[in-house]
């Protein structure tokens, strides 16, 4: 990029506050399965919540996934 960010061929995510490195995208997809592992169903509080931004977000897809297996 033009601001010597980014090195060539590396791996990142353009997010509203910048990039989203490799180290937060392995923790965020670690709390997921943490999140799915105790609440499968996603019924729990914190499960509702992220039902609601899955679905806000256009990603209803993904709750049909996690009942398939």
């Amino acid at each position: 990029d033009l601001l010597g960010r980014r090195q060539s061929g590396q791996a990142a995510w353009r997010v509203a506050g910048g990039f989203l490195d490799d180290t937060s995208l392995r923790r965020a997809w670690q709390d997921a399965e943490r999140v799915i592992e105790a609440d499968p169903e996603l019924s729990d509080g914190r499960g509702r919540d992220l039902r609601t931004l899955l679905r806000v977000f256009g990603r209803d897809d993904v709750l049909r996934t996690l009942h398939s297996g």
